[in-house]
């Protein structure tokens, strides 16, 4: 996101319109348990696709509700120190982003997915900056990192895209968080304009994110709040 006051007041104008081909704008709020069916049902359609993007995609065929149900438990964790949100358009939830501190407290990732009735409309661009604008405005973090499994050439696109650089090394062996085994992940990174003004929670990345409340990316531009 453009943080010129410009680029702000563009994105007050995307914010007052519906969303490309869509009769209403794409909004965010906080994940909360009662999302778990919406989310069920949106994973069950995206079969065929989320496996390309993510690395727990692959798996979600095989998924009972149960499975939802412990995968959004993950994402509101306090322990994880996560910060994850919903994306909807008008009611429905399209997709969902989060942003989560690396072994350093100072570096940060964010990750995210879009179900594939949504894909390819501009949707997982969008949540980048919704999670850039956490990142670097409300918390202060210096840099963003974003990773892929190398095997992901799907995702190449998205950070090249968002204005993401190759970090240095930009291959690294780790772990794939849902089965365990050692593979190699792309790193992304994106440096946060020393211009801008200090984070509004600076040092809360000590903190759980879910005991921080903050204004909402709409609020702080003026706009209706999202819905809770």
């Amino acid at each position: 996101m453009d943080f010129s006051p410009q680029g702000i007041e563009e994105e007050r104008e995307r914010l007052s319109f519906p969303h490309q081909g869509f009769d209403a704008p794409l909004i965010f709020r906080r994940l909360r348990v009662q999302d778990t069916i919406q989310i069920w049902g949106l994973l069950k359609d995206s079969t065929e696709t989320l496996g390309l993007f993510t690395p727990f995609g692959k798996y979600v065929k095989g998924w009972g509700f149960r499975h939802v149900q412990q995968f959004v438990k993950d994402h509101m964790e306090v322990e994880e120190r996560r910060e994850s949100f919903v994306f909807l358009i008008g009611k429905k939830i399209v997709g969902m982003g989060s942003i989560a501190p690396l072994e350093n407290d100072w570096d940060v990732q964010v990750a995210l997915w879009v179900g594939q009735p949504y894909q390819g409309k501009g949707i997982g661009a969008r949540i980048i900056a919704t999670l850039e604008w956490y990142a670097f405005e409300v918390w202060g973090f210096p840099r963003l990192y974003y990773y892929h499994e190398l095997t992901n050439e799907a995702s190449m696109n998205l950070p090249i895209k968002c204005k993401f650089e190759p970090n240095d090394p930009f291959i690294q062996f780790d772990y794939n968080y849902t089965n365990g085994e050692l593979v190699p992940w792309c790193i992304w990174i994106k440096w946060r304009n020393p211009n801008l003004e200090p984070g509004i929670f600076q040092g809360a990345p000590l903190e759980p994110f879910t005991q921080v409340r903050h204004q909402t990316r709409r609020s702080a531009l003026g706009l209706p709040l999202d819905p809770i």
